[in-house]
């Protein structure tokens, strides 16, 4: 994982907003995510009831390139997200 990615994860978890500007390619996808993705393996891949994270694009290509980004750490980490 990138420094940036640990720090954005840092952040959340003061409960301090940041903002990310990187190259493409970067990893903002995971480092927006992280923070979501680490609570939800912390609660056991099991999140509470309810709306936890909402990603809005605007583009339908960019939100196809978000999931396809988030796909491969859901996978290894194992949690059941769709």
């Amino acid at each position: 994982m990138r420094r940036h990615q640990w720090e954005m994860l840092s952040k959340a978890r003061e409960g301090r907003d940041a903002l990310l500007v990187a190259d493409t390619g970067a990893g903002k996808t995971l480092a927006g995510f992280l923070p979501t993705l680490c609570d939800f393996a912390a609660a056991d891949g099991v999140p509470s009831d309810g709306l936890h994270t909402l990603y809005v694009s605007p583009l339908k290509a960019l939100a196809q390139d978000v999931k396809r980004n988030l796909l491969t750490p859901i996978e290894e980490i194992g949690l059941p997200i769709r």
